[in-house]
């Protein structure tokens, strides 16, 4: 156990890291469907990676080919995300429901304010 007051690099308490990593390890992941939107680079590439290397099927939502390219295998599956758009969080909505499989959806939510762009063509 870490001392009270001990942070890592970023100044989160080491407990919170102990505890954080404890609910993604283990059978607690394997063979749930994960849906990370944001998973072209960066952390939600690395999420996408780090589950999927847990044993979790991941659903990665990309924005270009090249990404999608970059981020498939065995267990990550890229798929067109928009998030503004309604046609592929449909798609992706579809795409969770006829899981083949019948795995369990780990979701994490945020809410998206409508874009300036959608709000001014009235969508």
């Amino acid at each position: 156990m870490g001392g009270v007051g001990k942070t890592d690099r970023h100044g989160v308490p080491s407990e919170s890291n102990r505890i954080r990593s404890r609910r993604v390890t283990g059978s607690a992941v394997k063979n749930e469907l994960v849906v990370i939107s944001g998973a072209s680079s960066g952390i939600g590439a690395a999420s996408a990676r780090e589950f999927a290397s847990r044993g979790s099927y991941v659903l990665a939502g990309v924005r270009r080919q090249v990404d999608a390219d970059a981020i498939r295998t065995k267990r990550i599956e890229p798929i067109p995300l928009d998030v503004t758009s309604d046609e592929h969080v449909e798609a992706l909505a579809s795409r969770v429901a006829d899981d083949p499989q019948g795995r369990v959806l780990r979701a994490r939510a945020a809410i998206v304010a409508p874009s300036r762009r959608r709000r001014e063509r009235g969508a």
